[in-house]
């Protein structure tokens, strides 16, 4: 009930390969990622079809932030998670929530990457922290240095990603 889709099929095991060969921070974004369950085909068809929901959400617990990412259908999930790094110091709910919105895009920018298609618009993406959304939309201003904001990186590695996303889409 998949369906056919423009892209060639791959197994399983080559996404699998793909993940492993990307630089060890996207690797560790990526968290518990199950890449031999994903059904490539599925996922594609489902963002062309614009029924595929992202949602993330972040927390921290004892000075130590976690992330959780989830693809939903009606028919499938895809769920990952995983730690947000850092100084305990600088561990936030906002850091860890900025975290997880680039976790979410860096599996769909792997997906696209990876099967070489160009979908015809991104999934929506939903996230609970209103001024992390807001400021992965905004503009970064021009003189913000990395030592006044210690999210900026990160906030500047989304907006890099989303580039790579045609017509992608924050909530």
């Amino acid at each position: 009930a998949h369906g056919q889709t423009a892209l060639a099929t791959a197994s399983p095991s080559s996404f699998t390969e793909y993940i492993e060969k990307q630089p060890p921070h996207i690797q560790h974004l990526l968290g518990n990622l199950h890449t031999d369950n994903i059904d490539l085909d599925y996922w594609i068809q489902a963002i062309n079809e614009g029924t595929v929901t992202i949602a993330t959400d972040g927390s921290v617990a004892k000075r130590k932030g976690y992330f959780a990412v989830v693809f939903h259908t009606e028919e499938l999930t895809i769920r990952f998670q995983g730690p947000c790094d850092g100084n305990e110091a600088l561990m936030t709910s906002y850091r860890t929530e900025l975290t997880g919105i680039l976790s979410a895009l860096y599996l769909l920018q792997a997906l696209i990457k990876f099967t070489g298609t160009t979908p015809s618009g991104a999934p929506p993406l939903f996230c609970d922290n209103i001024s992390a959304v807001k400021r992965t939309n905004a503009p970064t201003l021009p003189g913000v240095k990395v030592h006044v904001s210690p999210d900026f990186d990160l906030v500047q590695e989304i907006r890099t990603i989303k580039q790579d996303i045609p017509e992608f889409t924050a909530s």
